[in-house]
């Protein structure tokens, strides 16, 4: 008890130096002996505790001092008590009480240290302090409350939503996105992506972070993941750096939309439409077709003609080389013809909806549509003229057949808009005007309506008989030049009547500008 006892001395004695050391202590002090008397409370400790150093019965120190367990108003049991605890042996720290008292009626959250004091091995008394941190517990209660909010905010999101660190393992994942993947959190959480994902979508993913954590900003994707190996999904990903509250960079966070089944229901109507625009493209190949297999008979009666012509000559021993040559350069060019209109009208058959762009000519664009149309306009007498500002040569990125679909298209309305024109005219103009090609169909007949014009691309809307025409020719010409990043719409200039094509024009490198 020596050391107490010098120890007393020391602290009760104002002149002492530890005296005026533990009085100036934020902490409030409290020292007791084996006999759980009080030895010393410093000022701090009379404050918190609106109390000193009293001489009470320790079963009754709980409620003499208002020590209570936190956020209750349940005194602390006997055995609970800090001072006790120390003079028992035990070495704690941030223990935590809590007291309602005169000068704390609100109650106030303290945290205590204690620690035996010993002498030759034996516990002659007991060292506690005491210190207000109501301020610092509410305000991590609050962040708590605040944490578990925004938890349960995001359990409840139907969006995916998870944040991975630095070397790509998952710290954080909602309900939602654990039951996507049909995994606890237990199996995600410290797991990296490939040993969640199809190494393939994790290689695409991981792909996706880098480009966020290169420029630090958010991005958004579109993304397919493979949940297992049956599950397909469809993802809007936005992706997103993840700092701490001191700005430095934690990792990678990111929220999922699934549109599955808005892109598979998307994909099914597309392919839908491009069923449908292939039918209809037949059926008009087929009107086409059975117009031109006409129209071939005449070339073929010619060649007939030719053909008899040849074996009388050879019959009766009148050659004549020079008209000979000049039969079977008739026969030539009509086999010619046959063949180009054969070759066009092939070309036009195909299902376009999976082919690559090419590259090719202006030129050759041109010839196809004149060599489709060419039964039509033998018939009425007409030559499509074509104006080009020597840009005949000019080369086109694109699918070939499907623009010549939408120029043929062109071309037959305003065919069937001259047939009872006098002195009917079709011209096609070609220009380049900055970077893009233009391509305008003229025609002299009586135009669009402006009633209708506004109509004429939806589709399934014809002024048409029905046996002439679907109603869908413009509108899938339309979604054609659009898929070619270029326009197709209906003009009116001083020349007359147009639609007019607009598409970029090809750079050094076969591209469109």
């Amino acid at each position: 008890m020596l050391i107490l006892m010098d120890l007393h001395q020391m602290l009760t004695d104002s002149d002492s130096p530890l005296e005026t050391i533990c009085s100036s202590i934020v902490d409030a002090v409290i020292i007791a002996d084996s006999q759980k008397k009080f030895v010393y409370w410093n000022e701090s400790a009379r404050h918190l505790l609106a109390s000193g150093p009293h001489d009470v019965d320790p079963s009754e120190w709980a409620q003499h001092f208002k020590l209570f367990y936190v956020d209750s108003d349940v005194y602390l049991a006997v055995d609970d008590l800090p001072m006790l605890k120390a003079l028992k042996g035990e070495t704690y720290s941030d223990y935590l009480v809590m007291t309602k008292n005169s000068n704390h009626p609100e109650g106030i959250i303290l945290s205590v240290n204690g620690k035996p004091i010993m002498e030759k091995g034996k516990i002659v008394g007991a060292f506690t302090t005491f210190r207000n941190i109501t301020a610092k517990v509410r305000l991590e209660n609050e962040v708590k409350k605040e944490r578990a909010f925004f938890r349960n905010v995001l359990d409840l999101l139907p969006s995916l939503v998870c944040i991975k660190d630095l070397e790509g393992k998952y710290i954080y994942a909602n309900k939602m996105f654990l039951e996507t993947a049909g995994v606890s959190k237990e199996e995600l959480i410290g797991r990296k992506i490939e040993n969640v994902l199809h190494p393939e979508v994790a290689t695409n993913i991981q792909a996706n972070e880098k480009i966020v954590l290169d420029t630090l900003s958010a991005h958004d994707f579109f993304e397919t993941i493979s949940w297992g190996h049956e599950r397909m999904a469809y993802f809007h990903s936005t992706r997103f750096p993840y700092f701490d509250s001191n700005g430095s960079l934690l990792g990678v966070g990111a929220v999922f939309k699934d549109v599955t089944k808005e892109t598979e229901t998307k994909l099914m109507i597309e392919q839908e439409r491009n069923k449908t625009a292939h039918i209809s493209k037949l059926a008009a190949i087929g009107i086409l077709a059975a117009e031109i297999a006409h129209e071939i008979k005449n070339p073929l009666t010619i060649m007939r003609t030719n053909n008899e012509v040849i074996r009388y000559a050879l019959r009766e021993d009148e050659i004549d080389i020079n008209f000979l040559n000049m039969k079977m350069n008739t026969q030539d060019d009509t086999i010619e013809r046959i063949d180009r209109v054969a070759s066009s009208l092939s070309m036009l058959s195909k299902d376009t909806s999976r082919e690559s762009p090419v590259r090719f000519k202006l030129r050759e664009l041109l010839d196809d549509i004149k060599a489709l149309t060419s039964f039509r306009t033998r018939k009425i007498n007409l030559d499509i003229e074509i104006i080009s500002c020597d840009c005949l040569d000019t080369e086109i990125f694109a699918n070939r057949v499907q623009l010549s679909e939408v120029l043929l298209n062109l071309v037959m309305n305003a065919l069937d808009a001259i047939e009872n024109v006098y002195r009917p005219k079709i011209s096609i103009a070609c220009e380049k005007v900055g970077q893009n090609m233009m391509m305008r169909v003229y025609d002299n007949g009586p135009g669009v309506s402006k009633v209708i014009v506004d109509k004429i691309f939806e589709p399934f809307y014809t002024t048409k008989d029905i046996s002439k025409g679907t109603g869908l020719g413009l509108s899938i010409a339309k979604k054609i030049i659009h898929q070619h990043n270029g326009d197709l719409y209906y003009d009116h200039d001083e020349k007359g009547h147009c639609f007019v094509i607009q598409l970029p024009l090809v750079s050094s490198k076969g591209e469109l500008r």
